[in-house]
């Protein structure tokens, strides 16, 4: 049975395993000492979810968890694919007693597919925040070392998980944002939620053939996150 270490901040409590709390990455560090990880970003949710549903994307250990979902009786459409940092996050959704979570141990992308996960590195310590989905061309660097572990996991959409509408997503998943924002089209067109996106730069070929055209707009930066919003 995994041992989890509870932190806290004013918004909840966070249920971190060892693999992870050895590893003492800045969200572990910032929550250790009863702060907040991604203030700006979190405060900036909390204001504009005008009390509907959410898409919350890299939920890593649950960390912005509790702060969205007391913000809203809207649902909370959580993604997290790594199984090291997924376990976490359901635990802390248990221990701080989120009810409008829907919590899906799943990666997002523009297909429902299979992929290959990098999560571990090969003596085993989680990759936490810097798992991300194996691909031929990504950069190599301490993350995508070949002796790192992989798993196989299971990819969905957007729009083949959400019904109703939301008034956000927010996406901070290893540079497959634009992956996720195809599979989530269909929601993005017909409901035209704020977009919260880490690794955008609106450069990108689909940022300027499918989203800028519906009227998105760079409206703020918050953190490392870069705000896209529909005027009016």
């Amino acid at each position: 049975m995994t041992e989890f270490t509870i932190l806290e901040n004013e918004h909840g409590e966070y249920a971190v395993s060892e693999n992870l709390f050895e590893r003492s990455c800045p969200v572990i560090s910032q929550l250790s000492t009863k702060k907040i990880w991604e203030h700006r970003t979190i405060e900036f949710i909390r204001e504009n979810i005008n009390n509907k549903s959410i898409v919350h994307a890299g939920t890593y250990i649950g960390d912005m968890l509790p702060a969205i979902s007391k913000s809203t009786n809207g649902k909370v459409f959580a993604f997290e694919a790594n199984p090291d940092t997924a376990e976490c996050a359901k635990k802390t959704i248990e221990i701080n007693g989120l009810g409008n979570i829907l919590f899906h141990e799943m990666g997002l992308g523009d297909k429902n597919t299979k992929a290959s996960l990098i999560y571990e590195y090969s003596e085993g310590r989680s990759l936490g925040g810097g798992s991300r989905l194996d691909s031929k061309d990504q950069e190599e660097n301490r993350y995508t070392l070949k002796t790192n572990k992989r798993k196989k996991i299971s990819i969905t959409t957007i729009d083949s998980v959400v019904d109703e509408e939301v008034s956000i997503i927010q996406l901070d998943i290893e540079g497959f944002e634009m992956k996720a924002l195809m599979g989530g089209i269909k929601t993005i067109r017909k409901y035209k939620p704020i977009l919260i996106l880490e690794n955008v730069s609106g450069d990108e070929e689909f940022m300027q053939s499918d989203i800028l055209p519906l009227g998105y707009k760079r409206f703020t930066k918050v953190d490392e996150n870069t705000v896209w919003k529909v005027d009016g």
